[in-house]
């Protein structure tokens, strides 16, 4: 954590960004900080790079009573222009945004009541048709091992009134059924508390071919899980991997995972005709338990890591070894995202966003055959010449970053704690500033939608097929069509 002094001159300095916004503008947005800008330090040659933040407060401690426990938002998932967050509050907990990242301008679209999220994830557009696809399909993960996956109108023209639940994928049952098992063992970075809830969820990639689309990958009980979302009720495999904590999916290979947890970082091959997956664990002096773990999306033979000792991992997975490590000077790191290559973004605990310039030291080029480089950020206190300073802090929030993703517009990066949702992106080249371009906009009628359930006959009107059978858990995934991984 920051010293004191610091965490006090920071907290004054976003206590002078607030911004009031009229409430009668607004129904669910009650609070807005003003944006402000970051530079990016760069090498002296090349563009400044400057991320722009903008800030929206979605849940409010004004009208609670003492004694009960504050509400506060609890995860985040972002797909195209729509963003869905949901809280810890008993009712309205779940709402869907309209997001310009270009503008910084957000639009509620409406509240939904469905309590104990834990992790949500959009599915991807079914009809490739984002300017007239009124239907969206997102999946929720609740504390009880429960996901659903509901239907969500974002216009009144779609022809749907209300949200709707048309699917449940009950992981608990799967996992007693198959394995008699209820629990698991206890990770450092995981509570024991939250073995009982869904800790992930991610959608299969659009590039693996071998599965169905928008299939679903869950980690629940430090047990892996596969679902065909549009087929069955049943998992298409479920593998014990132990001591677990988060993990990702290699973006243009089939069935190819990277893990993180206690045992530091491991690759998980999912194409095997055999119930358990394939791990490769990475032997290394650097795997240290890990608590974040991402691919470059625009390059998969790296990926990077999150470890408890507050560094950030950079992995050639074609030498099993880090060429780079990234430290930082505060502990806690807990999240980590890499999309374009050049550009890292870890958060933590005490609030700092830090972006990592890897442009700076050129990860292609570095000597497999020596120590990774050692980087740092530029707040740091650093007298060595050999350290690269290629890290800067964004101090996105007072409190600790509960969840962050990334947007697939403008590079944006969405961090959120307690009570505020952050927008993160980097500046266009010769466009404007403006001295607030936060605008909070909410629809003048709102809907609260609250859940019912119905029947399959509506999940086929999406022209997704559930006439197949169901597949057994100890069935190959792929078929017994094993691929030959990629080298």
């Amino acid at each position: 954590m920051s010293s004191p002094t610091l965490r006090s001159s920071s907290a004054s300095v976003i206590e002078d960004l607030y911004r009031k916004i009229d409430e009668t503008t607004q129904e669910v947005l009650t609070d807005s900080r003003s944006s402000m800008d970051t530079s990016l330090n760069e090498k002296e040659d090349e563009q400044e790079y400057k991320i722009k933040s903008s800030y929206w407060k979605l849940v409010s401690h004004a009208n609670n009573k003492p004694g009960n426990s504050q509400p506060k938002l609890e995860c985040i998932s972002a797909v195209d222009s729509i963003v869905a967050v949901a809280s810890s509050e008993k009712r309205s907990n779940l709402r869907i945004y309209g997001l310009d990242t270009e503008m910084h301008r957000m639009t509620h679209i409406s509240s939904i009541s469905l309590p104990d999220i834990k992790c949500l994830e959009w599915l991807y557009d079914p009809t490739d048709d984002q300017s007239e696809n009124e239907l969206r399909f997102l999946l929720t993960g609740h504390s009880n091992g429960i996901v659903n996956l509901i239907m969500v109108p974002l216009a009144p023209t779609c022809g749907v009134e209300h949200a709707q639940i048309i699917k449940q994928f009950n992981h608990k049952r799967q996992l007693l059924y198959y394995t008699g098992e209820m629990d698991s063992h206890t990770s450092i970075s995981r509570p024991t508390s939250s073995l009982n809830q869904i800790l992930q969820m991610q959608v299969t990639p659009k590039t693996w071919t071998r599965c169905n689309r928008n299939s679903m990958l869950s980690l629940y009980g430090e047990h892996l899980f596969m679902w065909d979302t549009s087929r069955s009720r049943r998992p298409l495999l479920c593998t014990r991997t132990g001591g677990t904590s988060c993990f990702d999916s290699n973006p243009s290979t089939d069935g190819i995972l990277a893990l993180s947890g206690r045992f530091g970082v491991s690759l998980c091959d999912l194409r095997q005709t055999q119930q358990q997956a394939s791990l490769l664990f990475i032997p290394s002096q650097y795997n240290k338990e890990s608590v974040a773990v991402s691919w470059c999306k625009s390059d998969p033979n790296y990926i990077c890591s999150a470890s408890i000792d507050s560094t950030v991992m950079v992995w050639d997975i074609r030498m099993l070894k880090p060429v780079a490590c990234l430290k930082q000077d505060t502990p806690g790191i807990n999240s980590v995202s890499w999309d374009k290559k050049e550009s890292i973004f870890s958060s933590s605990d005490d609030g700092k966003l830090v972006h990592w310039n890897l442009n700076d030291i050129n990860i292609d080029n570095i000597d497999r055959t020596s120590q990774p480089i050692i980087c740092t950020t530029h707040d740091g206190h650093n007298t060595d010449v050999t350290i690269s300073e290629i890290g800067t802090p964004i101090y996105a929030s007072e409190e600790k970053i509960i969840n962050m993703t990334s947007c697939t517009a403008n590079e944006s990066i969405l961090t959120i704690d307690n009570q505020f949702l952050g927008l993160h992106s980097r500046m266009t080249e010769g466009r404007p500033r403006s001295s607030s371009s936060v605008t909070c906009v909410a629809s003048e009628k709102s809907k609260n939608y609250v859940l019912t359930s119905t029947n399959t006959n509506k999940y086929n009107q999406t022209n997704w097929s559930s006439n197949s059978s169901p597949t057994l858990i100890n069935r190959s995934l792929y078929n017994n069509d094993v691929l030959q991984q990629s080298t």
